[in-house]
């Protein structure tokens, strides 16, 4: 059995078509020749049985059956032939062919006998036929040998070839191309071989190898050669077509360009193989025959095909190694000069390729990173969204900002933020890493402190909101306890005997000390002493601290291995303590712990004291709520008796309420006035004015106006007002006091018509003599001796003074009147002071005084020319006052809703007792100024009355003999008007 077993198995043998390296025309060719062969063999024992069927006389017919054998046997050894090509049952082939053998041994044994009878039956005549038939039988053979010989040899040759192109390198390859040209070229009798390659996006080839016979000069290199110079035959091979031009002479005409190239170096014969991969035409490999036409057979052009695409592959792939071979170069240059961290991984979880920057992070070795999964080195924690992290990018999708922690040599973590993405078919992983450990430990600690300062606002808010301090004590407790971790949180009340635990939060299996009282000498007045200055203290390990045995023995009996303690203060006595127990072991406090712990015991200390302070408070509100009823009828008492005008409007400008002086004045009834907007009993142009500054009063909270108020007996009279918002922020209403100026207006108006009479009598007279005097000056009336002269510039200088002074009465007396309307309106505070440093640039020149403006982009509601007639009043009295080379600073600043304008000089200075003076009529400094520096002292005042009416103010400050400051404020446009669009 095993040997029937051993006959019909294969084993481990291979089949025979791998000797034909399975290329189908050879395999074809064996199928084919044994498959005729066996035909032929088994029909020529069918016609010698039938032959001696019909032929009984035949003589020797055992000879003839014996030859059916033979030849039988021979056949089936051919089937075997084709059947061992896919079944590699070699042992019943050679046992068949034993079979033959020993048929063929007896064959020829019985023949010894049949022989000398045998020669003696054929004639002459016979036997030159059947040696004709023989010869013709043998020539006709050796002919299909010889050319089946050629098949084989080549066959063999391309076999070879491509054996070593397959196991060549690219150092190799070169040399490879040579020998194989040079074999090719000798087996196909061609003179010259040559492989040139092309270069498609330039449309161009180069010869890159050639083998030529000795007898023949190889052509010099060519290179670049245009594809235009070989029309025809470029487009052939472009198109994968194999060029067989047995003789160049007989081109069709469209190859008449590449004939006459090839005409022109003497070839003959030309043969063409394209290189190409599918749609990429690499070259071609040609043969030239330059003795004589050559007619290359298909099945050479077919074998030359095969190898010229076997050679298209090991060049394309030597491009493609070498194209890889320089990507990995600069990627691994990339990577060794990046600071960053990069990493390639495949899909198997190992790094295959790592910046430098990761063996300076974490420690390791990049062997050490390399050999094992990088989930080895990332936090347990971590793994299972590593992993999922991972699936996400072997699925094709990117990772971006995904975050987990390295381990390093040390033990320590890092953590990295991750961006990735990856080439499913390359099983390849591309990431970059960021180092964001610091800024983890940076959110921790934030995160730990915004804990912390949420339990601090929460035991806050529970100190400042409670009145039970047992409960507010026990709740901290309870908080820091949680907030530190800790075992035991206590607070101690000190005494005089020793301490009492007043509250304590304190882990299951550790002894409740709540309510206890420690006489202990430890708690003596000297304990107290070292925490007066409000500076906690800790015990990182009590075992090793240097503190009483008392105290030591203490805190054994409580099983505390380190504390942390911060004193509870009350009017600068250390009320009690604020205890934080480890008991399990040793612990190293935070900063953070420590002053969260004091900052709480701090907050204690303020409770404490809060909660005294309300008891005497609650005394306090008794007797003051007693005063307050007083203090109301009193209100009501002045309120009622007083002279003056009194309204009290809502926001809406509604009267709410009056005082019987209103009633009296106005002689309406107090239900007349009550629920009516004030501005119905104003006159009309003070109606105007009156809703024109009632916006802006409730923004700046002031607001001062004459009003000429109807009686109801038609009587008209001129009210003094001031109007005041009250209590602006809760609950606010309009408080207006007015005062009866009808008498002062009266006095007012006559010493105006005054002022305008003398004012006209002096300016016309006036006028006429600075004429003169200005024309006797000019020398045009003759020349004056020089102390007439003097006396003249004297004389000038003092009606130029007379002049100004005039003018500056009149302004500030219709100012003052009212009857200069302020034509208010939005102002760019830039251009102001641009302008006003503009018109006393050339005064500042002419005094040898340096001007500097700061410019503020900023909007006021202002009168435009009135602001610049105040602002160039204050630079004219800065640069008057200020002596040669020093400087003037005209700035503006942002108060809130209003601008502040400074001038600040370096001057003199003013003294304090004459500050406010300055803004009086006729004031100056020094009285000789008028004389010296000029001027009416009506400047100033006639700034303060411009501010005023603007609802601003004006102050000035000074250091005498530094300089001074003067100062307005003016309000912005957004502030009174709230509801514009700036």
């Amino acid at each position: 059995m095993e040997i029937l077993n051993q006959l019909f198995s294969s084993g481990s043998y291979i089949p025979h078509g791998h000797c034909y390296l399975w290329q189908s025309p050879l395999v074809w060719l064996h199928i084919l020749s044994d498959g005729f062969t066996t035909l032929a063999y088994y029909s020529i024992p069918l016609m010698l049985v039938y032959f001696i069927r019909q032929r009984e006389d035949v003589p020797f017919r055992s000879i003839f059956w014996l030859f059916s054998a033979f030849i039988l046997t021979c056949g089936t050894t051919h089937v075997m032939e084709i059947w061992t090509l896919w079944h590699p049952t070699y042992w019943l082939s050679g046992s068949l062919k034993a079979l033959t053998a020993l048929v063929s041994c007896y064959t020829a044994i019985e023949l010894v006998p049949v022989i000398p009878v045998a020669l003696s039956m054929p004639s002459a005549e016979d036997l030159r036929i059947a040696n004709i038939a023989l010869k013709t039988e043998i020539e006709e053979r050796k002919r299909i040998e010889t050319k089946l010989q050629y098949r084989l040899n080549f066959d063999r040759l391309v076999a070879e070839l491509s054996t070593q192109f397959i196991n060549l390198d690219a150092d190799a390859l070169s040399g490879g191309i040579d020998q194989a040209l040079e074999e090719l070229a000798i087996f196909m009798q061609a003179e010259h071989s040559y492989l040139f390659r092309a270069s498609p996006e330039q449309k161009t080839f180069s010869l890159a190898h050639q083998w030529s016979a000795s007898d023949f000069l190889p052509p010099a290199d060519v290179i670049d050669v245009p594809y235009a110079m070989f029309p025809w035959g470029t487009a052939q091979l472009t198109q994968g077509h194999v060029i067989n031009v047995p003789n160049v002479a007989k081109l069709p005409p469209e190859a008449a360009q590449d004939q006459a190239h090839w005409t022109s170096r003497q070839i003959q014969a030309v043969l063409c193989v394209p290189l190409s991969i599918e749609d990429k035409f690499m070259g071609w490999m040609g043969f030239a025959s330059y003795t004589r036409e050559h007619n290359w057979s298909n099945e050479s052009i077919q074998l030359l095909t095969i190898f010229a695409q076997m050679l298209a592959h090991t060049l394309n792939r030597q491009e493609v190694e070498a194209a890889r071979a320089t990507a990995q170069k600069q990627l691994e240059t990339v990577f060794s000069e990046t600071p960053s961290l990069t990493a390639i991984a495949d899909f198997n979880g190992y790094f295959q390729l790592l910046s430098p920057r990761f063996s300076e992070l974490l420690g390791y070795s990049q062997t050490e990173l390399l050999s094992q999964p990088f989930l080895n080195f990332v936090h347990p924690d971590d793994h299972a969204s590593t992993t999922t992290e991972v699936a996400q990018l072997t699925a094709g999708n990117n990772v971006i900002g995904f975050e987990n922690r390295y381990r390093c040599r040390d033990g320590g973590y890092r953590w990295l933020a991750w961006f990735a993405s990856a080439l499913p078919e390359e099983q390849t992983i591309y990431a970059t890493a960021v180092d964001i450990t610091e800024r983890k430990l940076e959110q921790f600690a934030l995160t730990q402190q915004n804990q912390g300062l949420q339990l601090l606002s929460n035991l806050t808010l529970n100190i400042r909101q409670s009145r039970e301090i047992d409960a507010v004590l026990q709740q901290t407790t309870e908080g820091l306890q949680v907030f530190l971790e800790t075992d035991r949180v206590s607070i101690l009340e000190i005494t005089s005997e020793g301490c009492i635990v007043r509250a304590e939060a304190v882990l299951p299996g550790h002894s409740h000390i709540i309510g206890e009282q420690f006489l202990d000498p430890c708690f003596a007045t000297d304990y107290t002493d070292r925490y007066r200055d409000g500076q906690p203290s800790m015990m990182v390990d009590v075992s090793q601290a240097d503190i009483q045995d008392c105290h030591r023995d203490l805190l054994n009996r409580l099983n505390v291995k380190a504390n942390l303690i911060a004193p509870i203060m009350n009017q600068e006595q250390v009320w009690g303590l604020l205890v934080a127990h480890q008991c399990d072991h040793p612990r190293q406090w935070k900063t953070l712990e420590i002053d969260l712990l004091k900052q709480v015991a701090d907050q204690i200390s303020v409770g404490l004291s809060q909660w005294q302070f309300l008891t005497q408070l609650e005394v306090l509100v008794r007797d003051r709520s007693t005063a307050l009823v007083t203090s109301q009828k009193q209100f009501r008492s002045l309120f009622e008796a007083a002279p003056d005008l009194i309204y009290m409007l809502d926001t809406d400008g509604i009267i709410q309420r009056v005082n019987p002086a209103v009633t009296d004045n106005l002689g309406f009834e107090e239900s007349e006035l009550i629920h009516h907007p004030l501005p119905e009993f104003l006159t009309s142009d003070c109606q105007t004015t009156y809703l024109q500054e009632f916006e802006p009063l409730l923004s700046t909270g002031f607001h001062r106006q004459e009003m000429q108020l109807r009686c109801k007996n038609g009587a008209v009279v001129t009210m003094d007002s001031s109007c005041t918002v009250v209590d602006p922020d809760q609950d606010p209403y309009i408080l207006v006091l007015q005062r009866d100026i009808s008498e002062q207006k009266l006095i007012e108006s006559m010493k105006d018509e005054f002022v305008s009479v003398v004012s006209h009598e002096l300016r016309t007279p006036l006028t006429s003599i600075h004429g003169s005097i200005t024309l006797l000056s000019s020398g045009k009336l003759g020349d004056f001796s020089e102390q007439a002269q003097v006396l003249l510039n004297i004389a000038l200088r003092n009606t130029d003074r007379l002049n100004h002074l005039i003018n500056d009465v009149l302004d500030l007396e219709r100012i003052t009147s009212g009857k200069v309307v302020m034509a208010k309106q939005r102002c760019c505070v830039s251009e102001l002071l641009t302008q006003a440093t503009q018109e006393m640039q050339s005064m500042a020149v002419s005094e040898k005084i340096t001007l500097i403006m700061n410019p503020l982009n900023q909007e006021i509601y202002a009168d435009p020319d009135h602001i610049m007639q105040a602002l160039t009043n204050l630079l004219s009295n800065a640069i008057k006052f200020s002596s040669p080379q020093e400087t003037i600073w005209l700035t503006a600043t942002i108060q809130e809703n209003n601008v502040l304008f400074e001038v600040k000089d370096q001057g003199r200075g003013i003294p304090h007792d004459k500050i406010e003076q300055i803004f009086e009529r006729f004031q100056q400094v020094d009285a000789s100024d008028a004389r010296q520096k000029g001027g009416t002292g009506l400047g100033l005042p006639i700034c303060r009355q411009i501010i005023e009416r603007h609802g601003g103010k004006i102050w000035a400050e000074s250091v005498e003999g530094q300089g001074s400051s003067l100062y307005f404020t003016l309000p912005t446009f957004a502030s009174v008007h709230p509801n514009s669009v700036v």
